[in-house]
Order: C-alpha cells, then structure tokens, then sequence
C-alpha cells in the first residue's frame, strides 16, 4: 500500500464534475478545523472554534487573493464522522473551475489532494466501516441498475458484516472455553460440554456455507446485461433483436440460417444497459462453418445471465417436437429462460401446442409485446440480482476462496470434535476459520489487499 500520512488533512472534489447548482469539496484531517480558517472566515469564528457537534457554518472563503466567496460548510469536528476523524465539507456553485481554483488554494496552505478512495480507506481504518462495507461503497458508485444499487446500500449497511461478526464472535467465545479447559486438563474440570461443542460448531458452519454460496454467485465480467436469444431457424431471432434495439441491426430473411455467427446490438432495458445477441438457428449439420456457428452459440448461451428461446408459431408436428426437445436443452444450459412465441400474425395459434411462460407473443409487421417483453426481462434479471442476497461482485471475488478455507477449517473442527481427537485440534483449526473470517471482515489484511481495493476509487470518494 502506498504509504500515506493519516495525519495529514487532504482535500478533493466529492460532487460529480461538470456544471451543476451545487458543488462540494470534501476535507478531512486532525487539524482540519484550525487549517480552514486560513482561507475561511466565518460569520461566527467563536461558533467555529467551539463547534464539539456536527453543525452548519456560513461565511466567506478566499478563492484568490482579491476575491471573497460566500459559502457554507458542514463540519464534523470530532471522529464521529465517515472517515473517522475531524472532517469538512465545502458548499459553493457547481461550477467546475471555480472547484479546481478552491482545491488549488486549500494545497496552498498544506492540504494535500486526496489519493483515490483516501477518505473511505481512512473511515476503514479508524473502524467507521469494515473491508465489506468499504467494498459496498464502490458498489454504490458503480452500480447500473436500481437492483445493483439497492444490493450495494444493503451491503453498506452491513448486514452481511453483522452476521459474520456474530459467527466470528461465538466462535472466539468458543475457543476461549477450550483453551480454557486445556489450562485445567489434569483436574478434569470441563468449561463447556462435548455436545456444546458440536452443536456451536455445526451452527457456526452452516452460516459460513450459507456466506461462501452466495460468494459462488457466477459474476458479470462487464456492466452490461448479456441476453441471448436463442431458438431453431428462421423463428424470428433476428426481427425481435432489431424490435429490442431500436434498429436495423441483423439481416432478417425467410430463408433459414441467415445467421451464421451471432450479432449484438446494445439497448436500455428499464434502464439498465443490456446486450442483446442474436445466435444462430439451432439445428445440427456436418457444415463446418455452421458447427463452429453453433459452438459460438453454445458460448454466449453459458455466458448470458438470460435466455429468450424463441418458438415461432405455426409450426409442423415434427418441428414443433424439435422444438420443444432443443428448448429443453437450451434451458439445462442456461442460467435461466424465457420461453417466447413469436410469428403471431402468420397463423392461428388458438391450438397451439407450445406451453409459454406468458401471452406476449412478438408479430413480425408490429412491435406487438414489445413493452409487455422488456417488463418481463427486467423482472427476470431483477429477481436473479436480488437472489445473490448480501454480496457484490467485488467482495464475492475477494472473499470466495478465503470462505471456502474457512469452511473446511470448520469441517475440520467439526471431525475432530465427533472423534473426540482432543480439544487442543479443534481449536487449532477454530484459530484458522478465525483468521479466515477476519481477512473477510479486514480485521487482518494486507497491504497489497488494500491497494487492489481503494485503488478502484476515484478522487474524492
């Protein structure tokens, strides 16, 4: 990790850039109260030097030597602020070069430019949040949809960090029981009984299985949705892909195997960024170049977080078998599907014999169902970000394979204590599933963990 001096008051832009009606610029450090008044003369100095409470002040801030900006600033005068020591937040227009003249006049007098994630790494360590929650803030930032958004607050508010730090607190208490008895082996005293040993050890494990699962939760290698559309030849793959962006995007043509490769086209789907990709028919052939169109069709299906199997209406008995055979292959690949009729101007499909997981149908002339389909989409993906529970993708990654030492530390444990192998062995491996949960939590960290992290940040946050 860089080293850095967590003594020093530092300083950055902490709104958005660009003109706006409101701009902030954020300080934090030990002397910041006293540092301000260099450039800030408030219309209350006593109120200022005095302030022991969150609070409010106005007055005026020299931006240039000739020149007296009236401002507001918000100071947080003790450590109980987000970074965890005296803290400021500035007030002024929004406007971009007045933020970068200010900033410049705040270096002037010692206050040095935050570095990326500086004020959420100094609010980390002075224990305002833990390493899950500091995570959950970039999460915050990055988020592309209402479900991500709301994944990420839920998060920081430390729901996830609360369970965690129960098990790892039950688990200290239940080695300190041990270790205790190992004291008083000889005077057969015993601290805590066998079958309260096992019963702690299995509780304590099955939350961290729970924790690792979600940390298993496949994660988006890009911002971008990925849903494929996917179905035999000429089922009006390619209709509904331009119907979905908007736009002319793939070749449509009543002669079947038009698309040979796949084609994506980007759009917003209740606002949230989505690529859609059209794949080729999906039908077996010894064509070379149309088994390696069905290879690349396989990829996009295991990589899409859904899949729309498009089952045109009107079909022959035998196609229609065909279709509902390779459906259900599709959908032993997908993560998950949505079963879609479309051509439903061309025939009557009163009869049809293609069960569909609703009644919108797309009709090739018109964008039929249209609206009723992208609710649909959106409701799917929804569901499938708020099934990952408490665990953004960022932590997922850092904690997955750390969970799962610690889960096996547990299993361990767990053996020894049905063994009856002695308690010095499971608390040996209680120190380990302890460590485990402390990397998760940052309790213990590294150097080199914090830099992977805060170095993700921007200015400012």
């Amino acid at each position: 990790m860089a080293q850095f001096d967590f003594d020093e008051t530092i300083a950055a832009p902490a709104s958005a850039p660009g003109a706006s009606l409101r701009g902030t610029l954020r300080v934090s450090g030990a002397n910041v109260q006293q540092q301000l008044l260099e450039l800030f003369n408030p219309d209350d100095e006593h109120r200022w030097r005095d302030a022991k409470q969150p609070m409010i002040h106005s007055g005026q801030l020299a931006v240039a030597a000739d020149l007296r900006l009236n401002v507001t600033i918000g100071l947080w005068p003790t450590a109980r602020s987000y970074t965890g020591q005296p803290m400021a937040e500035i007030y002024t227009l929004g406007s971009q070069p007045l933020i970068e003249q200010i900033l410049s006049r705040l270096n002037s007098t010692g206050i040095r430019t935050a570095r990326n994630g500086e004020f959420t790494l100094r609010a980390f360590l002075n224990g305002r949040i833990d390493l899950i929650q500091a995570e959950a803030v970039l999460g915050v930032i990055d988020s592309q949809s209402e479900s991500e958004l709301q994944l990420a607050l839920n998060q920081l508010g430390g729901g996830m960090s609360k369970e965690m730090l129960e098990v790892r607190q039950d688990l200290v208490e239940l080695l300190a029981d041990l270790e205790a008895g190992l004291d008083f082996v000889d005077e057969d005293i015993e601290f805590v009984a066998h079958e309260e040993v096992s019963r702690r050890l299995d509780d304590a494990r099955e939350s961290i299985g729970r924790l690792r699962e979600l940390s298993n939760t496949r994660l988006r290698s890009e911002t971008r949705t990925r849903v494929v559309l996917a179905g035999l030849p000429n089922a009006g793959k390619s209709t509904l892909l331009n119907q979905l962006a908007g736009e002319e995007t793939a070749l449509v043509s009543e002669i079947s195997g038009t698309t040979r490769d796949y084609v994506a086209a980007e759009c917003q789907i209740h606002g949230l960024p989505v690529l859609i990709i059209d794949t080729a028919g999906w039908e077996l052939s010894d064509d070379p170049i149309m088994q390696t169109a069905q290879q690349f069709r396989e990829e996009q299906i295991q990589r899409a977080d859904l899949v729309i199997w498009c089952s045109a209406f009107g079909l022959t008995e035998e196609k229609t078998r065909s279709d509902q055979q390779q459906s259900q292959v599709c959908r032993t690949q997908a993560r998950q599907m949505i079963l879609l009729g479309t051509k439903a101007d061309l025939v009557d499909h009163s009869n049809s014999q293609v069960t569909f997981d609703s009644v919108i149908s797309v009709i090739e002339s018109e964008c039929a169902g249209i609206d009723e389909l992208m609710a649909l989409i959106s409701q799917r993906l929804d569901q499938q970000v708020e099934r990952t529970e408490g665990l953004i993708g960022t932590t997922s990654a850092r904690c997955r394979e750390t969970l799962r030492e610690t889960e096996d530390a547990m299993a361990n444990a767990i053996d020894a204590a049905e063994q009856r192998a002695g308690d010095e062995l499971i608390a040996l491996e209680l120190r380990s599933a302890l460590d485990g949960l402390g990397q998760v939590l940052g309790l213990l960290h590294s150097d080199d963990i914090l830099d992977r992290i805060f170095s993700k940040f921007c200015i400012g946050k």
